[in-house]
């Protein structure tokens, strides 16, 4: 180490960790015939309302795939939806 400064420590049998190599990225670029085939997803989205007071603020309170808690700002109902 040069100093001496942990000279006296016993060897603990631990070695460095690996470092991983770096991946070389190329930009791929698509055919063209790829290009004209993709097809277009189309969702439907309909605003979400409070099922007791019709309100439309009705933020998100947390998310698990795919369901949405809500709480309405007005009324404080707590519901739920589901992502079809």
């Amino acid at each position: 180490m040069g100093n001496g400064f942990l000279d006296d420590l016993p060897d603990l049998g631990i070695r460095s960790a690996k470092r991983r190599k770096k991946k070389k990225t190329v930009p791929v670029s698509a055919p063209e015939s790829k290009k004209t085939e993709q097809k277009i997803e189309v969702v439907i989205w309909h605003t979400v309302q409070c099922p007791r007071c019709k309100s439309e603020k009705v933020p998100v309170i947390t998310t698990r795939k795919p369901i949405r808690y809500h709480k309405c700002e007005n009324c404080g109902h707590h519901f739920k939806s589901v992502e079809a």
